[in-house]
């Protein structure tokens, strides 16, 4: 998936680097010049989620098909969060 994302290079937005190295966590990258590090999910849908990206979809998945919703009780309660 980083492939995607970056496959035409990138350039971070707040201190200009281009050059990186793998970050601390799994497809992220650590930016040289300034030490940041960028998962995928930066900037996207699921930026800063508290919780794994397979919980994520599955809730997703979950509430599509229902035109008005669901509860968020009730999807704390059936995914066990808080």
């Amino acid at each position: 998936m980083s492939k995607i994302k970056w496959e035409n290079g990138y350039t971070f937005k707040k201190c200009g680097c281009k050059k990186y190295c793998n970050g601390k966590g799994p497809y992220s990258r650590r930016f040289t010049q300034c030490g940041y590090d960028e998962s995928l999910t930066t900037g996207k849908m699921f930026d800063e989620c508290k919780f794994s990206m397979q919980i994520a979809f599955h809730i997703v998945f979950k509430i599509s098909p229902i035109k008005k919703g669901m509860p968020s009780l009730e999807l704390s309660r059936g995914f066990g969060l808080r």
